[in-house]
Parts: C-alpha cells; structure tokens; sequence
C-alpha cells in the first residue's frame, strides 16, 4: 500500500512536520532528512498497530512558503 507524507515547515516552531491522512502520525524534525528517518522508523509499528501490513510504500511531499517583499 502507498501512504502519502506531507511535510510543511512551521516557521514559527522553525521545524519541519509531517502527518499522513492515512497514518496517525504527527512528527516534527529540524531537518527533512531526519524527518524522513524519524517517518520511516515509526511507520511500520504504527501500521501494525492499526491492523495494516507493515509494509508500504511512504511517498513524501515537502512543501515551504516564503514571503517576498
């Protein structure tokens, strides 16, 4: 199965998040690359404990605005 991962960053917090609508995940992380390592380390016991298999496919999608004057 194939969960889709949106990553905003939050300039307030200054950190990136990442929920899943399929996933009842909601992690934070400085970095995208520890973001992405964070997901995929959690993913697999949050999908067995949801009844799923605990093999996917997480496609991630990163998104950042920025104000220009």
């Amino acid at each position: 199965m194939e969960y889709t991962v949106k990553m905003t960053w939050d300039d307030e917090a200054g950190v990136w998040v990442a929920v899943c609508d399929e996933l009842p995940i909601a992690l934070e992380s400085e970095s995208v690359d520890e973001l992405i390592a964070h997901v995929t380390g959690a993913a697999p016991e949050l999908l067995e404990l949801g009844g799923k298999p605990a093999e996917a496919v997480l496609v991630f999608v990163a998104s950042r605005t920025a104000a220009i004057a």
